[in-house]
């Protein structure tokens, strides 16, 4: 994240250097990891940059799976990037998710589709995804802890 957006993020909604730094890390892990992916697949979308809108206000203004700005920005809640709550595996997770959501455009097949994700992740990664996911506050969490 730019220091400029981290500014303004902690101007605005009180984002301060902890959340940045959960975002920067969960980042950094789609980046290499969704590389990695389409390196080696044929079905993997390379990562890409996108906008990324932050609910921060009432969770269910706006629905999970919504691909807001035509597809062209990532939905994360305020909770995903709650330093206490969330871990960088979640926030990786979500962003692998939301470029799946773009592509197909089904809710329903996109989490089938990203599973790839998982089988080079290791015992530590996955029990950290699924700590934060027992933690989440999304509107779909029940969804992350399945």
């Amino acid at each position: 994240m730019s220091a400029a957006c981290a500014r303004l993020l902690a101007e605005r909604v009180g984002l301060d250097a902890r959340h940045t730094a959960l975002f920067d890390a969960g980042f950094a892990a789609y980046w290499s990891r969704g590389t990695a992916l389409a390196r080696r697949t044929r079905t993997w979308p390379a990562p890409r940059r996108r906008h990324v809108a932050v609910i921060v206000g009432e969770p269910l203004a706006v629905r999970p799976y919504a691909q807001l700005l035509n597809t062209s920005a990532w939905t994360l809640y305020a909770a995903d990037l709650d330093p206490d709550a969330s871990h960088p595996e979640l926030v990786a997770w979500l962003l692998a998710l939301g470029d799946r959501l773009a592509v197909s455009g089904k809710v329903s097949r996109a989490p089938v589709e990203a599973a790839l994700w998982w089988l080079e992740r290791t015992d530590e990664e996955c029990a950290a995804f699924a700590a934060a996911a027992a933690r989440a506050r999304r509107p779909d969490a029940d969804m992350l802890r399945a």
